[in-house]
C-alpha cells in the first residue's frame, strides 16, 4: 500500500454551524433518561433507620441516572457531528487526496468511532441502574450484561435485555474491535497466512510406491500409507476484511441510535420511579 502524506492546516477544519447541528439533531430519536428523584442531604440525615436503605437506593438511582444523562449528551454530540461531516460531503475514489473533502472524512471517522464508545457506555450505565433498581447486589465492577440477565431470571426486564443484547451485538463487536483489535470499519492491510493440507492422489502415490525398492518398504511400513503434508501460504493485500464504506458506517450509526432509543423506552415502562 503506497503511503501518501497530505498536510492540512488548522484553518481547514471548521466546527459545525448552528444550522448544521439543528438539522442533525432532527435525526436523533428520543433518548430520554429515567425519572428518579433527587434526595437532599437533609432528607438523608433526618430519615429513620427503616427508611435508610430506600434513601440509599433512591440516591444511587438518581446519581446513576444523572451520569447516564451526561453520557447520552456526549453520545448525541458524537452522533450529530458525524452526521454533519458526512452531509458536508465525503470524497469519492476519483477525488484527489488533497481535496478538502478528505477533511470531512477524517472528522467523520473520528466522531463515528467516538459514537461507538459512548453507545456501549450508555448501555453499560443502564446495566448499573438495573443492578440498583432490582437490588441484584452486584458490586459496581462486577456488573455485566450476562450476569444481570442470569440473576433477573424470567423477569420481564431480562426478556428486554436478551432482545437488545442480540440487536446491539453487531455494534458492540464494532466497539470492541475499535478498542482492542483492528477496526472492522477500516481496511486491514496486514499480510495473511493460511495453512492448507494437501492429500496426494492415489495415482501419484502408486507411482511413488512403485519407485521405492520392495526391501525398503518392508523395513519401513509407513511408506505404504498415504500421507498428507501441510503448507503455510502467504497472501498480500487486504487481509481479513476490506472495511466499510462511509455510507455503511453512517447507516449503522442511524440504526444503532434507533435501537438504543427503543431500548431505553421499553425499560422506562418497567422501571418507573420508586
Amino acid at each position: 500500500m503506497e503511503e501518501n502524506i497530505v498536510i492540512y492546516k488548522a484553518s481547514d477544519f471548521t466546527y459545525p454551524t448552528k444550522e448544521e447541528l439543528e438539522f442533525a439533531s432532527k435525526l436523533i430519536p428520543n433518548l430520554h433518561t429515567f425519572e428518579y428523584e433527587y434526595i437532599s442531604d437533609i432528607e438523608a440525615l433526618t430519615c429513620s433507620d427503616s427508611e435508610l436503605k430506600l434513601i440509599f437506593k433512591k440516591n444511587h438511582l438518581f446519581c446513576w441516572n444523572l451520569y447516564l444523562r451526561n453520557k447520552i449528551g456526549k453520545f448525541q454530540f458524537a452522533y450529530t457531528n458525524s452526521i454533519t461531516y458526512y452531509k458536508r460531503g465525503i470524497p469519492s475514489k476519483d477525488d484527489n487526496q488533497d481535496s478538502k473533502l478528505y477533511i470531512n472524512l477524517i472528522q467523520f471517522y473520528f466522531y463515528s468511532e467516538t459514537f461507538y464508545y459512548f453507545l456501549i457506555s450508555v448501555r453499560d450505565i443502564i446495566l448499573q441502574i438495573i443492578n440498583v433498581y432490582f437490588d441484584l447486589g452486584f458490586e459496581e465492577d462486577k456488573v455485566s450484561q450476562d450476569k444481570i440477565i442470569t440473576r433477573l431470571g424470567d423477569q420481564p426486564v431480562a426478556i428486554i435485555l436478551r432482545k437488545y443484547k442480540t440487536q446491539l451485538k453487531n455494534y458492540s463487536d464494532i466497539r470492541h474491535s475499535l478498542t482492542h483489535r483492528f477496526s472492522v470499519n477500516e481496511p486491514d492491510y496486514r499480510f495473511i497466512s493460511r495453512k492448507k493440507t494437501y492429500e496426494p492422489s492415489n495415482n501419484i502415490f502408486e507411482k511413488i510406491k512403485r519407485s521405492i525398492p520392495e526391501k525398503f518398504r518392508e523395513n519401513n511400513p509407513n511408506t505404504n500409507n498415504v500421507t498428507s503434508h501441510t503448507l503455510e501460504e502467504f497472501g498480500l493485500g487486504a487481509g481479513s476484511h476490506k472495511g466499510k464504506e462511509p455510507n455503511e458506517i453512517y447507516d449503522d450509526m442511524i440504526n444503532a441510535c434507533g435501537i438504543m432509543s427503543n431500548f431505553i423506552q421499553e425499560l422506562k415502562t418497567m422501571m418507573i420511579p420508586i
